[in-house]
């Protein structure tokens, strides 16, 4: 298995972390943090980059979460908030290094934050198996994994880390990220798993399932199987042969100290609800009712509004790539194109990000000329 080296220098040079600054600040640059780290680029460049090649760096103690009700399911979820400049800065600048190795090994079709992947391509492989090979999508698993973030055994990350990385400042990096996870949950100071609201966190878990993914496709033999995150969807035209592989996947994940959840079930393929979507025999895509009730509900909250925001303009846009991405025209004809005018919203977002790309222009020929260096084309 190949291993990497020598990548310290890389992730310590001031391009590199400037560059991660300005990466890490995107759709945040209203916060006061944000705007006194991009006055000072330079300057916190180099100060950062000095604290990683002296090891003076080291991440906050124990971090302040809020809680939030997430997705459709308005699930209670609890997201940290890390220090800008000192945390989230290093975490982009180690992992524009560090990524791009990782997610050569990753499993094809683990879909989630996973650059240039997504739901939209884990839902075109469904679709196009359960359309072309209807004999061998007979029975369908759809397995996902309890609390996964709070459960994860940072030991277990650190083991799937060193087997890409040989680099010991790399990994003391890692470590100190890894060991970061005291969070103020409720007024209780909490100690485990890797915390929600880490840039690191999602691609530290398709690091550990990577090896998951790769047992399942390889040792298990299952043919058709895709994985968002920390949720599985197998396809098989033998029950006990997928039977077998769950019963497998499940010792496979408690022997790494977490658990599935207990409602996981195996049933003759006719529908199965993955990424928001509901797959039906013969490849039809459809919303799921939950997804489509909030997107109604939505429309009709923002139609009655007398001025839209830009943030009411990216829901609605969100959605409506949803709608896109399923067999939903006639839903769409009734009950979204008479309450919103979709490209009059498309316009307004483009005004919007013309007048960001305009100002950040203007703030970097403002830095050039305030270090005396000829500004250039």
């Amino acid at each position: 298995m190949k291993t990497y080296n020598g990548l310290f220098e890389k992730i310590v040079d001031e391009k590199n972390i400037q560059k991660a600054i300005l990466k890490a600040s995107l759709g945040k640059r209203k916060k006061s943090s944000v705007r006194r780290t991009l006055s000072h680029l330079t300057e916190v460049a180099h100060d950062l980059s000095e604290q990683l090649k002296n090891g003076t760096w080291r991440p906050l103690d124990i971090h302040q979460t809020t809680q939030i009700n997430d997705g459709v399911e308005l699930k209670k979820r609890y997201i940290v908030c890390p220090n800008f400049a000192r945390e989230q800065c290093v975490h982009h600048a180690i992992m524009n290094i560090c990524e791009p190795l990782f997610r050569k090994k990753f499993y094809k079709y683990s879909c989630g934050s996973v650059k240039g992947r997504g739901g939209d391509q884990a839902k075109k492989y469904i679709a196009k198996i359960i359309r072309k090979y209807p004999a061998k999508t007979k029975y369908v698993a759809k397995l996902d994994i309890k609390k996964f973030f709070h459960n994860v055994k940072p030991s277990y990350v650190f083991h799937e880390i060193r087997r890409t990385i040989r680099d010991k400042r790399v990994l003391w990096l890692f470590a100190l990220i890894l060991r970061a996870n005291k969070q103020i949950i409720d007024g209780v100071t909490v100690k485990g798993g890797i915390p929600i609201g880490f840039y690191t966190s999602p691609i530290f878990a398709n690091i550990l399932l990577n090896a998951l993914d790769h047992y399942i496709k390889e040792v298990l033999g299952v043919e058709f199987y895709v994985r968002y995150m920390d949720d599985i969807v197998m396809f098989s035209p033998n029950k006990r042969k997928l039977k077998k592989a769950c019963l497998a996947i499940q010792g496979y994940i408690e022997a790494r100290k977490m658990k599935l959840k207990p409602t996981w079930q195996i049933h003759r393929f006719r529908s199965v609800n993955f990424i928001g979507y509901q797959f039906k025999r013969g490849g039809q895509v459809r919303l799921r009712d939950r997804v489509f009730l909030k997107s109604i509900r939505l429309i009709r909250r923002v139609s009655r509004k007398t001025k839209l925001t830009i943030y009411d303009c990216l829901r609605v846009l969100s959605y409506m790539g949803r709608f896109k991405a399923a067999h939903t025209y006639a839903a769409f004809k009734l009950h979204i194109s008479p309450y919103v005018n979709i490209r009059e919203l498309r316009k307004r977002v483009s005004r919007h990000d013309k007048k960001l790309n305009q100002l950040e222009k203007e703030r970097k020929a403002n830095a050039i000329q305030e270090s005396g260096k000829p500004a250039t084309a």
